[in-house]
């Protein structure tokens, strides 16, 4: 989402360099009706697992899934889910160079099943049994995708 501020629109019309200000909108949506239930507005520079907790909050029904981007890949959006919801399953990509936690052996947490499977089958089959939450995810986007138009 860009803002446009005081003269923001020069910069459109005549291409001078000017830095721009940009927001991030995080937004919670329900797989059956496709209807926005929870959002968050932030500055770019905030992390986007941050957010997790404050979308959450905004949720009092029970969640079942919780899916992201790889940006979400990281213990405390687990955490999070887990803390509010702890019968939801996350589905969050993990980055390429993604590492097991030191409990993976005796104790693994949901991503580093995620992490097992990867290792052991490939990211193309952990992303089979996800199918249903890339097809959330891909409602989620087409939501969040605007449709310009402009008037001449």
């Amino acid at each position: 989402m860009k803002l446009c501020g005081a003269g923001e629109w020069l910069v459109e019309r005549h291409g001078t360099s000017r830095r721009r200000s940009w927001r991030k909108l995080h937004i919670g949506v329900d797989a059956d009706t496709g209807r926005i239930v929870a959002a968050a507005l932030t500055t770019n520079d905030l992390d986007d697992g941050s957010q997790v907790g404050p979308l959450l909050d905004q949720i009092d029904d029970a969640i079942a899934l919780f899916t992201g981007d790889g940006a979400y890949d990281q213990d405390g959006v687990y955490g999070e889910v887990a803390a509010g919801h702890a019968d939801a399953a996350v589905i969050v990509p993990p980055r390429s160079n993604a590492m097991p936690s030191q409990t993976a052996e005796t104790a693994p947490t949901p991503r580093d099943r995620h992490l097992h499977v990867i290792a052991k089958h490939g990211r193309m089959a952990w992303q089979k049994p996800s199918a249903i939450a890339v097809d959330i995810l891909n409602r989620m986007l087409e939501l969040g995708r605007p449709s310009y138009v402009r008037i001449a």
